[in-house]
């Protein structure tokens, strides 16, 4: 018997031993030459430890914009202005705009 086939009389439902994936995943991993049972218990391992804690996962695909993306247009701020009535005229929003980017 394989030892990396669980022994005789343990629960292959575990969830120590499945691991959920898509089928294409699925058909791929199929290649037991390719994927051994090492490597897909280490596979199962990178993927728990990756997506354990949720907020990682989350933190890791997030991107800043904000010194990236600087408007150069201040139509929303004058709209926000005459909704407010701020009586703030073009100029003296540009010149809180320029203010505000350093």
């Amino acid at each position: 018997m394989d030892a990396d086939y669980p022994a005789k009389g343990s629960n292959l439902h575990a969830g120590r031993h499945l691991m959920l994936m898509c089928y294409d995943h699925h058909v791929e991993t199929n290649d037991v030459d390719k994927f051994d049972a090492p490597r897909l218990r280490q596979m199962k391992l990178d993927h728990e430890k990756r997506f354990s804690s949720p907020d990682r996962a989350i933190r890791e695909t997030l991107k800043d914009w904000t010194d990236i993306d600087q408007s150069s247009r201040i139509e929303n701020l004058i709209a926000l202005s005459r909704t407010l009535n701020w009586g703030l005229n073009t100029a003296e929003l540009q010149e809180l705009s320029s203010e505000s980017r350093n």
